[in-house]
């Protein structure tokens, strides 16, 4: 697995290994020379984040809507401000094996990072099972997640009656997607 880390104000992950990460992206088969990951802090324990155990939680920078009650919007918007290098991540989870009991991956959004299914696929390759937090808005994202076997839970925030949806997103059609 070759690694490319650049700075700060997140970080970004850079897969150019194919032979350690299946596939590219989270469309089944979209081809992409490199992908690309913004972390944006990784919180080492959680005792509520993972269903029935403990966990570690990996925060992806990024988000496409705009939720006024949003209790991350630095994280949403980008601007993370606890960033952590991807090969902590990586270490930490080698380092916990059989301390910790899931990863989960939230943000921001995690669906808007093309990497997300190799990056799954990566902890899962280390034996930890996946919960994924997202907003929805990505359907196709989330269907070929699981289509891949790279989650093992998915948890849908709502954020509001789905007629409001216009008002958090600059997509006119995001009430139809959600």
């Amino acid at each position: 697995l070759e690694l490319e880390l650049f700075s700060p104000p997140s970080q970004i992950l850079t897969f150019t290994d194919s032979s350690k990460w299946p596939e590219r992206g989270c469309r089944p088969g979209a081809p992409q020379p490199r992908v690309v990951m913004r972390f944006g802090g990784l919180q080492k324990n959680s005792f509520s984040d993972y269903p029935g155990g403990i966990s570690c939680v990996v925060f992806l920078a990024g988000c496409n809507f705009h939720c006024p009650y949003c209790h991350n919007p630095d994280l949403a918007r980008g601007l993370a401000g606890g960033a952590v290098a991807a090969e902590t991540v990586r270490q930490y989870l080698e380092t916990r094996r059989g301390l910790i009991d899931g990863v989960v991956i939230t943000g921001g959004e995690p669906t808007l990072q093309e990497g997300l299914a190799d990056f799954c696929t990566g902890i899962q390759s280390m034996g930890y099972p996946i919960k994924l937090d997202t907003n929805g808005s990505r359907p196709a994202c989330l269907e070929g997640l699981i289509t891949k076997r790279v989650v093992n839970f998915i948890a849908m925030d709502i954020k509001t009656d789905p007629a409001a949806y216009c008002a958090l997103s600059p997509r006119k059609d995001i009430s139809d997607r959600v």
